[in-house]
């Protein structure tokens, strides 16, 4: 059956996704290092980062290295297609420093995930039946996999009958594959703009 992602879960997710795209991670050699410029996601998803956003929960003029931000893609069309670079990883490569440092380390900001053309609504209308998930597990930001027991459950009729815990074991690469679809619906959670997802063609082991 399809499974749907709510807002929420999806800002959750992304949240914790995002920091991979930070140029130490990568030059660490983090599950990216080997994607840079290959698809990771289907081409649904795509996903900038922000620190200009008005009202923004990050929103500033100047990052503590004095560095004005830019707007960065970290996914265009479901390819990995930029970093947050400080100044010295930069200057390495001969970019421009995208004003991410926080604390002394590469932070996101902002993060928006572009919305899809139809709403939810009508959507889930057309859907006789779905999974949805409430939460996903940690990701595991070096390896890439999701690891965890999941609650998963059932809607039928635009009626939740119940649920049950699954366990997720896979790549990010396999589940961001499966997004199909997202909703025009955006809904904003903490400093992550998101909006429902559906995917399918993912198993889950109960």
């Amino acid at each position: 059956m399809p499974l749907v992602i709510d807002p929420r879960a999806a800002a959750d997710f992304f949240r914790r996704f995002a920091p991979a795209f930070c140029a130490d991670a990568v030059r660490a050699g983090n599950f990216l290092a080997s994607r840079l410029g290959r698809p990771l996601s289907s081409s649904v998803l795509h996903i900038t980062d922000d620190a200009g956003l008005s009202s923004g929960l990050y929103s500033r003029t100047f990052d503590d290295r004095g560095v004005p931000p830019i707007p960065v893609t970290l996914l265009k069309e479901g390819v990995p297609n930029s970093l947050y670079h400080d100044p010295e990883s930069a200057r390495a490569l001969g970019l421009r420093p995208t004003g991410h440092v926080t604390d002394g380390a590469l932070r996101p900001t902002n993060l928006v995930v572009r919305p899809g053309s139809r709403t939810r609504n009508v959507i889930l209308a057309e859907l006789t039946e779905h999974l949805v998930i409430d939460d996903l597990p940690q990701l595991n930001l070096v390896t890439g996999r999701l690891v965890g027991p999941v609650l998963v459950g059932v809607v039928r009729g635009g009626q939740r009958e119940g649920a049950a815990l699954a366990q997720l074991d896979l790549d990010v690469h396999e589940l961001l594959a499966c997004v199909d679809e997202v909703a025009s619906d955006q809904e904003r959670n903490g400093e992550v703009d998101a909006p429902t997802m559906v995917l399918r063609g993912l198993s889950l082991r109960g």
